[in-house]
């Protein structure tokens, strides 16, 4: 009896100890899981300003800033967006090409990127004017992620010939 009441006594401190660390772990603080907005976003071109008709690199970027890694769910390829602005109109945009479903995981300290050129036409084909345009990204197509502002200028031949035409320059043989 005496062997019994030990192995009694034991299991029923097992017992005790296993409710207190499931007691314990029940009030644990959740694992917070990563979203989107915990990642570090951009786009960037190769320059600020630029000649009307000119040839516009965007270079649109996500970068995992976390200690896990973080897997994107798109429903189409390639999953990153770029739309022009003026005004606050759309006036050309980039995106899905392809409803196919695909994933992309970002390890920590990763970044995935994406090149856009933009021609300076508008959705409907039609070279754009001159003046302030806003390039803003997106990544899933959920939400705005990034953006940045270009100038366009008139091209130095547009701005000789606007002058020839108002009678600014003539060339005249002397006699």
């Amino acid at each position: 009896m005496h062997r019994t009441g030990r192995l009694m006594l034991l299991l029923g401190f097992c017992v005790l100890l296993g409710i207190g660390i499931s007691g314990r772990a029940a009030h644990a603080e959740p694992i917070m899981q990563p979203t989107e907005s915990d990642l570090e976003y951009s786009i960037q071109t190769d320059k600020d300003t630029y000649y009307l008709g000119e040839t516009v690199h965007a270079y649109h970027s996500v970068t995992n800033p976390l200690d896990v890694s973080y897997t994107f769910q798109f429903h189409r390829a390639p999953g990153f967006f770029l739309r022009v602005e003026q005004d606050g109109n759309t006036v050309w945009e980039r995106g899905a090409f392809k409803q196919v479903p695909w994933d992309l995981t970002l390890l920590p300290d990763e970044t995935a990127e994406q090149e856009y050129i933009w021609y300076m036409l508008d959705n409907s084909g039609n070279l754009v004017d001159p003046g302030q345009y806003e390039l803003v990204s997106t990544t899933g197509g959920s939400f705005e992620d990034s953006s940045t502002t270009i100038t366009v200028i008139p091209e130095p031949t547009t701005l000789v010939s606007l002058l020839v035409g108002l009678g600014f320059t003539s060339l005249r043989k002397r006699r």
